[in-house]
Formats: C-alpha cells, sequence, structure tokens
C-alpha cells in the first residue's frame, strides 16, 4: 500500500514560479513511499533538456532514487529532454515505452511539421537508458502501473487529426503509444497522471480502472488534449467526471485554457490550476 504520494511539476507550458522556466511540454516527478519500496518516476521529459535541467537545478532536487522514466507517447514536446536527462543520472535507468514510440510523426495544422521525437533505441541506451518496450499495462510496482495501449471505446474522444508516415506514405496516426501512469491507493481510489491522453480521458479512466478492478477515482494530473474540443466531447468529459467525481483535476499543458476553464465551471473546486515548479500532496 503506498504512504505517501507527491507530484512536482518539472516543465508545462505555465508556471508561478518567477526563477523557473517554461515551454510547450510537460514532464512530472512523482514521489512514492510504500510498505516495501520507495523512489521516484519521471513522466515526460518536456520539449528541450534544457528547461527540464534548469529547473531541476532550481528546484534542487535529487535523482539518486530515481526508479523509472515513463514516456507517454512519441511527440517531441514529451520526449525532447530525454537524453539530456538521461545524462544527469549517475546510474543505469529504466526507460519504459511503447512499442508504437518510433517513428516519424506530422501534424498538417496550422502547417505541414514534423512532431516525432527522433529517439532510437541506440540513442537511448548510449545514455545508460535500460529501455522496456510494453505495448500491455506495466507494473512498475504492485500499485504503479502504465495502462498500456487503451482500448477507444468512447466515440467523442476519437481524434484522427495527426499523421505518420508509414511506407513513405501519410497515414492517420492512431497514437496506439499514448499511455498513461497509475497509482492505485486501494479504498482511496486510483490516482491517474497522464501524458497528452491522446486516446481520451474517459477512455484512459475506464482502461485504468479495467486494469486495477478499482472504480475510484481519486484524481487526475497532466495532459488532457481537450484544446479546440467540440461542445459534445467538452458537455461529455465533465459529465463522465462528474459521475467518478474525484478529488482533484489538474489539467496541464494541451488541456486547452478555454476548456479547463469550462471544466472547473461545469465541475467545480476539485478542478485546479498549477504551474512548472510546483508540488502537490496526493497523501
Amino acid at each position: 500500500m503506498l504512504k505517501k504520494l507527491t507530484i512536482t511539476i518539472l516543465v508545462n507550458n505555465f508556471l508561478n514560479e518567477t526563477e523557473l522556466w517554461a515551454e510547450h511540454g510537460l514532464s512530472l516527478l512523482i514521489s512514492f513511499v510504500s510498505k516495501d519500496k520507495q523512489g521516484k518516476i519521471l513522466l515526460d521529459t518536456g520539449q528541450s533538456g534544457e528547461v527540464l535541467s534548469h529547473n531541476l537545478q532550481i528546484l534542487k532536487i535529487k535523482l539518486d532514487d530515481l526508479v523509472a522514466i515513463v514516456l507517454s507517447h512519441g511527440h517531441y514536446d514529451h520526449t525532447g529532454g530525454l537524453l539530456t536527462f538521461l545524462k544527469l543520472l549517475n546510474n543505469k535507468t529504466p526507460v519504459i515505452v511503447h512499442p508504437d514510440v518510433w517513428g516519424s510523426r506530422i501534424n498538417t495544422k496550422p502547417y505541414l511539421r514534423e512532431i516525432g521525437s527522433k529517439l532510437t533505441p541506440d540513442n537511448i541506451e548510449a545514455e545508460k537508458g535500460v529501455l522496456i518496450e510494453d505495448a500491455n499495462p506495466f507494473f512498475i510496482t504492485e500499485e504503479i502501473f502504465t495502462t498500456g495501449t487503451i482500448e477507444r471505446v468512447e466515440v467523442l474522444e476519437k481524434d484522427l487529426s495527426l499523421f505518420r508516415v508509414t511506407n513513405s506514405k501519410l497515414v492517420n496516426d492512431k497514437i496506439l503509444d499514448d499511455l498513461s501512469l497509475v497509482f492505485n491507493l486501494g479504498e482511496k481510489g486510483l490516482f491517474i497522471v497522464t501524458g497528452c491522453c491522446h486516446a481520451g480521458i474517459i477512455n484512459t479512466i475506464k482502461q485504468s480502472i479495467k486494469i486495477s478492478r478499482n472504480d475510484t477515482i481519486k484524481g487526475i494530473i497532466g495532459g488532457l488534449h481537450l484544446i479546440g474540443a467540440s461542445k459534445d466531447r467538452l458537455k461529455r468529459t465533465s459529465e463522465y467526471l462528474k459521475e467518478k467525481n474525484p478529488d482533484l483535476i489538474i489539467p496541464l499543458h494541451c488541456s486547452g485554457l478555454m476548456e479547463s476553464c469550462y471544466l472547473h465551471q461545469s465541475i467545480g473546486n476539485s478542478v485546479k490550476f498549477f504551474g512548472a515548479g510546483e508540488e502537490i500532496s496526493i497523501l
């Protein structure tokens, strides 16, 4: 059973600490203490190692007890700081990814551009990263696991706006590598840490419940990828979240400013706004 859980926002689009830097990206450091283990897990590494390194230095965070790095998906704004971050570590460190994380990814709006990570297994391993590829839920501890490939069952969360290059052709990217990190707090429920949540927060919650058989949601933090979402999707999302009634919802990064405000207005004060440098105590 987890006894302590805190989350520090290392990289985000917004910040509340003037000495820190912000960028379009996300990186979250989770510290945990359980009955037989304690340590830290890093979810994503932001867009650039420069911002991540700077913020770590200002916050005076030690990384000696880092258990693993998890990459939520293969986009540049979540993976760009990985190689720089690995250089900061003294030991070989597991890097957990979905097998579909590799390759060229394309966004056509507002103009055609590459948004892939440009990472390869070789350059990760060259920096002492111990690569773990798994499309299934991966258990870091008994209470901490990745969602693996998330089932897409919620119609309104279907998104075909992004592309990838396959056999020199541009095809719709289903972003099957999108995954989240889940902390099972037992009777208190699940705490879900998302990257971009391209799979949709409803699908992500349903997947987390299916894996854990725990249908109580304690809280959510991370990108919700609601920016530009339709009114129907926003309404459905807020209704579902109200039904699950989490204590805390912290939309970050790609959640959308207006869309996050909509969630706050429709759900209430459980929706809170935080910036880079802030630490949130869950347990």
